[in-house]
């Protein structure tokens, strides 16, 4: 008994610091404004900053998932934490893009994948037009993708995990390879390449 109650104790005390953290760098993102970031290196900080937050809360909930009863008050306040952590991350990035477009190789490996993951980690939920925002900035990840800019299984599970809120039904042609499933994907889904 002693034993489980120290582990909600230390559980208890890294949330709370994991938390602060979150918040901190939600805080960067939010106050941060487009016109600031004049130059790559402040581009690159906002971008590694939003991805930074989209992984803690991802550390975050996957310690509440193991650790909180699912029908609990404390599970459910992480499961609002995440989405709202989700819906400004995604509000920011589209912000971004609208300005900028996609990064690109000057930006590092970190900055160019952060954009389509947040798209790939927004829910509907907060978005009502999630579906169509997310086909209407695909053309960009597909060039992003096919200049080498974001690798080629970053592009797969986007498409995969659009093509379940599409049609309703997972993706199962797994005899082709991964290049032909994409292109696969993007004619089924209808998308444009450019």
């Amino acid at each position: 008994m002693k034993f489980h109650l120290m582990l909600i104790l230390i559980f208890a005390c890294n949330i709370v610091f994991s938390q602060k953290k979150i918040d901190s760098l939600l805080d960067i993102v939010i106050n941060t404004s487009m016109i600031s970031l004049s130059d790559t290196d402040e581009q690159v900080d906002f971008l590694n900053t939003i991805y930074i937050a989209d992984q803690e809360i991802r550390e975050e909930w996957l310690l509440a998932d193991e650790q909180l009863e699912k029908k609990s008050k404390e599970y459910n306040v992480f499961w609002k934490k995440l989405r709202l952590t989700d819906s400004i991350l995604f509000s920011k990035t589209k912000e971004y893009l609208d300005v900028f477009k996609n990064p690109n190789i000057k930006h590092g490996d970190m900055a160019c994948y952060t954009p389509q993951l947040i798209f790939h980690h927004a829910s509907a939920a907060n978005f009502p037009n999630l579906i169509e925002m997310k086909m209407n900035y695909f053309p960009m990840f597909y060039e992003a993708y096919r200049n080498n800019i974001i690798e080629e299984n970053a592009i797969w599970f986007y498409l995969f995990r659009l093509y379940q809120q599409v049609k309703k039904q997972t993706y199962t042609n797994y005899e082709l390879g991964d290049e032909e499933q994409i292109e696969e994907m993007i004619d089924l889904l209808h998308l444009k390449r450019n």
